[in-house]
């Protein structure tokens, strides 16, 4: 299979783009990375390409700041339609990752033999958070308990956008869905009076829901195959404080390649269907 993967990076006082860069190639062996970097003071990252916001590889913008940033919403959208377009036509798969990450390494065999789980697969999370929804009692690929009556207005939420496996022409219709243009952040920033478009949150939030909007379900795997990696209790991006409680990822495999023996192998449950282009 050939595989892209996308990194959305912002100022952080730790700075841990480095590490999740060589997380991802242990864990997929040596893919092709590319870090879509918010203004900062740049520093060199090894193994992988760079591009340096406001730049962007799609001529389809999001708005972004006087200075050049894009925000959380705003990068992870710019990032996917980016990646999409440099590498048109040639993927099998595309991960987007945060770059606070942290992935059990060798685990491309294991995704691979996993994707994809039903025809109507929206997407695969690396990542289970600590929450009622997303335990299960078996641990390999589970179908994430999330719903909604209306998928862009009620209330429920995808948790964690921190690694996530798309199929691509998932991904093509995710980020040119019209909701882009109507979301309105986090549920904080809903009742603002005023929010600059660059500084709409949530990105996981309005994920979950469009592809439900869309008629697609949401997947991920249980023990969590990532976690987050915080040095310090602020170091997150978005001011979210420590990775405990729902941040916390349930049960990490951990950093060694044995983890992957708690995984049972694929076509035990699931079919290995690819899911129907939209």
């Amino acid at each position: 299979m050939q595989w892209s993967v996308g990194v959305i990076s912002a100022p952080r006082g730790i700075e841990t783009v480095q590490q999740t860069v060589d997380s991802i190639r242990g864990a997929l062996l040596n893919v092709p990375v590319m870090v879509f970097r918010e203004p900062c003071e740049y520093f060199d990252v090894t193994g992988c390409q760079a591009i340096r916001r406001p730049g962007t590889i799609s001529q389809t913008k999001m708005p972004s700041s006087p200075q050049g940033v894009f925000g959380n919403f705003g990068n992870w959208i710019q990032s996917a339609r980016d990646i999409l377009l440099y590498d048109e036509g040639k993927m099998s798969a595309i991960m987007m990752c945060e770059d606070d990450i942290l992935i059990t390494p060798a685990i491309r065999d294991l995704l691979e033999s996993h994707l994809w789980p039903a025809s109507d697969c929206g997407v695969i999370s690396l990542y289970s958070p600590g929450l009622s929804q997303y335990r299960s009692n078996m641990n390999g690929l589970v179908r994430t308990a999330v719903k909604y009556k209306d998928p862009m207005t009620s209330v429920g939420n995808m948790v964690g956008a921190l690694a996530l496996v798309f199929h691509p022409d998932v991904l093509r219709a995710l980020v040119t869905h019209p909701s882009i243009e109507t979301w309105k952040g986090s549920h904080y920033q809903n009742k603002q009076a005023h929010l600059d478009p660059w500084e709409r949150k949530a990105v996981d939030t309005w994920i979950g829901r469009t592809l439900l909007a869309l008629g697609y379900s949401i997947w991920h795997f249980s023990p969590s195959l990532v976690k987050h990696n915080m040095p310090s209790a602020d170091n997150s991006s978005l001011g979210h404080g420590a990775a405990n409680r729902i941040r916390s990822a349930y049960k990490w495999a951990g950093c060694s390649e044995r983890a992957l023996s708690i995984y049972p192998p694929a076509g035990r449950t699931y079919e290995n269907i690819h899911p129907h282009p939209v």
